[in-house]
């Protein structure tokens, strides 16, 4: 795939000049540093979401889904029953994306790991999918295939991913770059690593808008300042000019946010895109993204491995499993009879205690009379 960087954006890091686009923004081709930009692996280790234990020899694929174990402990516990789902929008429109049988590997000495098996996936306009999974599971490997991001050594074995018609895995570089920021945007999971440290952050909104729009310098700064006010951020105006080392987390998550939905994506992918955001805030991106969800036609791939989450505002769910897709039904189906038992095992760590802690436990770090002294 290609997906370099044209002249004049800067990758995460990099000097900027102009009116470069910020470095982890999909942009113009830009790729989030968290998000395994070139793929490359210190060491040989393996790419984070390639699946635990799935070598392989020889690159073949093994037969079959192997357990990995319990979802982490944080998936957040929902109602099976009583939810108001939002209705979907039924099978009878073409999907904006669709993903068949799309099977990804990397390799591992002289083995290939093998991140992705055979997935597949349909989103209509205007359907909010949840995808959930433990950690490594393979989640991040399939949001960059499916925006075309996927670096070597990752390596495409089948399969394809289509949006609105076009297969990415056909795609130029230049015909990618258009396509992504304004057809496809992406919310990744680091913000501190996304954001070109070297740029304001109402400037990096601003270059994003406006490479994907012919609009002034002027409009694309309001445009930024009005995406801010919409993401929650107090007084927009000033904090335009603020750089990512001088806001928080959450709002570095919110800036995020608002770089990925600014130009109206006909398909947003969106990585654990609450995790930096408090309560309030967190609810209120959500409603915002279903309202606009349901009045422009977008489709939502939204992972997370919080079932809160999942219950309130997706209406199908999928479940991902060592790199393969386990499960696919609507919400209220998947709360009420789980039709797998993997699922059953997610679903059940909802209402399991949390482990006892020992009646004296011993101290990890004990300190007395310790003294130190500055020379002056």
């Amino acid at each position: 795939m290609q997906g370099d960087a044209v002249p004049g954006e800067a990758m995460p890091g990099d000097a900027a000049s102009g009116d470069a686009a910020p470095g982890g923004v999909v942009a113009n081709g830009a790729v989030a540093s968290s998000a395994v930009a070139n793929g490359a692996a210190p060491n040989g280790a393996v790419p984070n979401g390639v699946m635990p234990n799935g070598a392989v020899p020889n690159g073949a694929l093994p037969s079959g889904v192997t357990p990995t174990g319990a979802v982490p402990g944080d998936v957040i516990s929902a109602a099976a029953g009583g939810v108001d789902q939002p209705a979907g929008t039924g099978a009878a429109s073409a999907p904006v994306v669709a993903a068949r049988d799309v099977t990804i590997v990397y390799p591992a000495g002289a083995e290939a790991v093998v991140a992705l098996r055979n997935f597949s996936l349909a989103i209509q306009p205007g359907e909010i999918v949840g995808l959930i999974g433990e950690a490594a599971c393979g989640k991040t490997t399939a949001a960059l295939a499916m925006l075309g991001l996927l670096r070597p050594p990752g390596r495409v074995l089948s399969g394809s991913v289509t949006i609105d018609g076009q297969d990415l895995f056909t795609l130029g570089g230049d015909t990618l770059r258009a396509l992504r920021g304004k057809d496809v945007g992406l919310i990744v999971q680091s913000p501190r690593g996304a954001l070109n440290p070297l740029l304001p952050i109402g400037r990096q909104i601003a270059t994003v808008y406006r490479a994907h729009n012919k609009v002034s310098r002027r409009d694309a700064r309001a445009h930024a300042v009005a995406m801010l006010r919409r993401v929650g951020i107090n007084d927009p105006e000033r904090r335009y000019h603020a750089f990512p080392h001088e806001i928080s987390g959450g709002m570095a998550q919110r800036v995020l946010i608002a770089m990925a939905v600014g130009a109206g994506p006909r398909l947003l992918v969106a990585d654990e895109p609450t995790s930096g955001l408090d309560v309030t805030i967190q609810a209120q991106f959500l409603d915002e993204l279903a309202r606009t969800a349901r009045a422009t036609g977008s489709a939502v791939l939204l992972m997370t491995q919080d079932l809160g989450i999942i219950a309130n505002y997706c209406d199908r769910v999928m479940v991902m499993q060592a790199g393969a897709i386990v499960a696919d039904s609507e919400t209220r189906s998947f709360f009420a009879a789980p039709s797998d038992e993997y699922s059953r095992t997610v679903l059940a760590l909802r209402h399991a205690p949390p482990p006892a802690a020992p009646s004296d436990p011993a101290p990890l770090l004990h300190v007395d009379g310790l003294t130190k002294h500055f020379p002056l």
